[in-house]
């Protein structure tokens, strides 16, 4: 493979395709999004990136070696300074957990805008054989952080919305909540490919959950969920994504590096087991828990990552350099 053209000067460079006319070009990691613009086509279509190219080794390396690590248990010492989190773990992975639980987490006396987003991510897990991963494992399940705008709204006014085009080039509305607001959202890989998600949406509104699937994209769907009472939003990334987007590929920060699924109930996984050598100790489950109860994370990559960090910061959170 010849290497990509010299006005890339940074030390790792993406080879894109485009959707579209499927040239592939080389792109600095500053240009590399989701919508990024052709320069053949000069238009905005899905650049996928398909490698990175090391200049110093000359070579290419596979963004496909996503190695995950299964669930596992946290060792005892971590388990006894954070019991908090097994139970968390429990509550959305458990597929024994009684209807009656369930539905008292839902409208019960003591029913939260927590304890309801655990229970939709008890149907996802238990009942759609799904994983959940991102923000809601790092800032509920492990983290056990709320946290809602300074200034008192309506829940409806905690949702804004910008447009979007859905697979079949229609204009959406696509909802984002409030940043402050924490737990945020629900990210889950569909890995069903026959998942039917007008079955999912019936079986929330079942458990009397409202729930409006706002856009098909091509990484899958977006839920809005309780917009008039504790609204948040649902990611549901179809299983093919994960090689379609880098950002689904490359994790961001160690942070963001866990997942939990169906009848694991204390234990978490790692979406990936691979990092930098020099920050692999920081990788490791029981360092990343420890991370994420300090408010501390590690950025894994260098593209595609300047908002997320100055979010994290903005909730409190401190960046390892």
């Amino acid at each position: 493979m010849s290497s990509p053209s010299s006005e890339a000067n940074v030390s790792i460079v993406f080879i894109a395709k485009c959707s579209q006319c499927k040239v592939k070009s080389a792109l600095e990691s500053c240009e590399i999004y989701e919508d990024a613009k052709c320069k053949k086509c000069t238009t905005q279509h899905i650049m996928e990136a398909e490698e990175l190219w090391d200049p110093i080794g000359n070579s290419a390396m596979n963004l496909y070696d996503l190695n995950t690590v299964p669930p596992r248990r946290l060792k005892f010492s971590t388990r006894r300074r954070y019991p908090d989190v097994e139970k968390r773990i429990a509550r959305v992975t458990d597929s024994k957990r009684r209807t009656d639980d369930i539905l008292a987490a839902i409208n019960g006396p003591r029913a939260t805008r927590e304890t309801r987003m655990e229970a939709v991510a008890w149907i996802t897990l238990c009942q759609f054989n799904c994983c959940i991963f991102g923000g809601f494992v790092r800032d509920w399940i492990v983290g056990g952080y709320i946290s809602k705008p300074a200034i008192h709204q309506h829940p409806t006014a905690w949702i804004k919305y910008t447009k979007c085009i859905d697979k079949n080039g229609c204009s959406k509305n696509l909802p984002h909540l409030n940043k402050e607001i924490v737990p945020n959202d629900i990210d889950c890989y569909l890995l069903d490919s026959d998942f039917n998600i007008d079955q999912y949406v019936k079986c929330l509104r079942e458990y009397g959950i409202k729930c409006e699937v706002c856009c098909e994209i091509w990484r899958g769907y977006v839920l809005l969920v309780d917009e008039h009472l504790s609204p948040f939003t649902m990611d549901m990334i179809l299983p093919d994504a994960t090689l379609i987007s880098h950002k689904y590929r490359i994790i961001d920060m160690n942070v963001n590096n866990l997942f939990v699924e169906k009848d694991y109930t204390c234990a978490l996984g790692l979406r990936s087991n691979l990092a930098h050598k020099e920050i692999d100790n920081l990788c490791v489950l029981e360092t990343i828990v420890k991370n994420m109860k300090n408010k501390r994370f590690v950025v894994l990559r260098e593209f595609y990552v300047k908002d997320r960090i100055e979010k994290m910061v903005k909730r409190g959170w401190t960046e390892i350099k």
